[in-house]
């Protein structure tokens, strides 16, 4: 009996699209060390802190390392992080236009900060064109099984029940009604800022659950790392028993353990 050997697929070329958006990438990040320094020396009203700034660019760094072999999760980490840097422009420009007086220092922010989103944004948009989409979907062959519906829809549930306590707590502390934007920058600009990260990084967790749907055991590991991580903060939140909070931090947690057992059970069956 003979058995029919499949050639492999021939890999697929790196497009201009691809190659243009890593060398943006790439300029917006030599950008985001200006816009560090700028943020320690020109915001201090904002209470900037470089060390978080930095870890966030060893990140993203890496990010763009993954991006250069064709990693979907790479990509929307890459995307999560411009988000993140065009929200904190946006706040910078919103709270130079409340100053009484003209401040260079956070003038040059600004600036840098609007430089390295523009970069940013045009290399998220060549990032999702036709030909850079194909090159991220040649994804390597699946090391495990595809996962069970029940278990990706119990992660998934886990996933925007963290969406949906990160977008109330981004909600509740911009400046609506008594506080000024100056009194933001002063008081709740570091909690909010922190809250529009985790809205912006939920991209790439979700491309990890869809790694998990395709069968990668890598993703099924991150995915109970980041949930028990996040689910211990969840049992300070339960504690708390203030307004919507609890009961999204309780939907976490049980749509966690659920989805552990459910994934455990798919991974001892195959």
């Amino acid at each position: 009996m003979t058995t029919m050997r499949h050639a492999p697929a021939a890999p697929v070329r790196e497009p201009g699209s691809v190659r243009v958006a890593f060398w943006l990438w790439v300029t917006g990040l030599v950008l985001t060390v200006p816009v560090v320094l700028l943020s320690r020396f020109g915001a201090p009203e904002r209470g900037a802190n470089p060390v978080g700034s930095l870890l966030l660019l060893a990140l993203a760094i890496w990010a763009l390392l993954r991006f250069a072999t064709g990693r979907p999760l790479a990509r929307a980490a890459l995307c999560g992080f411009a988000g993140f840097c065009v929200l904190g422009t946006t706040f910078d420009l919103i709270v130079l236009n409340a100053l009484p007086e003209w401040d260079p220092l956070l003038t040059l922010h600004v600036w840098a900060g609007g430089s390295r989103a523009a970069f940013l944004v045009v290399a998220a948009v060549l990032s999702y064109t036709g030909s850079a989409c194909d090159y991220f979907g040649t994804a390597p062959p699946r090391t495990a099984p595809a996962a069970s519906r029940s278990a990706v829809t119990a992660w998934g549930v886990a996933i925007a029940a963290v969406a949906g306590q990160l977008l109330i707590a981004f909600s509740v502390l911009l400046p609506s009604g008594g506080p000024t934007w100056l009194d933001w920058a002063v008081l709740n600009a570091e909690d909010t800022l922190q809250a529009a990260l985790g809205l912006c990084l939920l991209p790439a967790w979700c491309s990890v659950l869809w790694q998990f749907r395709l069968g990668s055991r890598w993703a099924l590991v991150t995915l109970v790392v980041l949930g028990t991580l996040v689910g211990i903060g969840e049992g300070y939140v339960l504690g708390t028993l203030d307004g919507l909070a609890p009961v999204l931090a309780a939907v976490h947690l049980t749509a966690t353990v659920a989805a552990v057992v459910l994934s455990w059970r798919r991974r001892t069956r195959s």
